[in-house]
């Protein structure tokens, strides 16, 4: 029995191509001669062709969900750095985080409210200005010319 390739078509408002109907009739053709199907060839050609279009149909909309999913996150993380963005834009961020403590720095930057760059900048300064401040304190305990204030000249020779 030979099917109305057309008549199949139209009851998927020219959703399903031609070609593809002929490719799953040929395949199905081959199965129906061998054991044939209970509900028809032409049926369970339809039938398969309305699970394609099922399954595409919730493809799509699991593609809406996780676009809307994505935005969802998006909005989450501008949540948590909003405020911090606003200072960053009119330039005053860098202030108020070189008041900040090491480990609250930390903690924002793993939250997602700074960003790496802004953190290292102030880890580097407050490292120089260390390391300026022990310099300093180095040579005023050091006015002699010792290597070191308790320097014994007999411990050389």
């Amino acid at each position: 029995m030979e099917i109305n390739i057309d008549r199949i078509k139209s009851r998927f408002d020219n959703k399903v191509r031609k070609e593809d109907i002929v490719k799953i009739y040929n395949e199905f053709k081959r199965i129906n001669s061998v054991l044939k199907f209970n509900l028809g060839l032409e049926e369970t050609i339809v039938k398969y062709f309305k699970c394609v279009l099922n399954n595409k149909k919730i493809q799509s909309e699991i593609n809406q969900r996780v676009m809307e999913m994505e935005g969802n996150r998006n909005e989450l993380k501008l949540l948590r750095r909003n405020e911090f963005d606003l200072l960053r834009m009119k330039g005053k961020l860098m202030d108020l985080l070189y008041t900040l403590d090491k480990e609250t720095l930390t903690s924002l930057l793993h939250m997602g409210c700074v960003l790496s760059e802004e953190v290292s900048e102030i880890n580097l300064f407050r490292f120089r200005k260390e390391r300026d401040e022990n310099n300093r304190n180095y040579n005023v305990l050091n006015l002699d010319g010792n290597v070191s204030v308790s320097s014994n000249v007999n411990s050389w020779k």
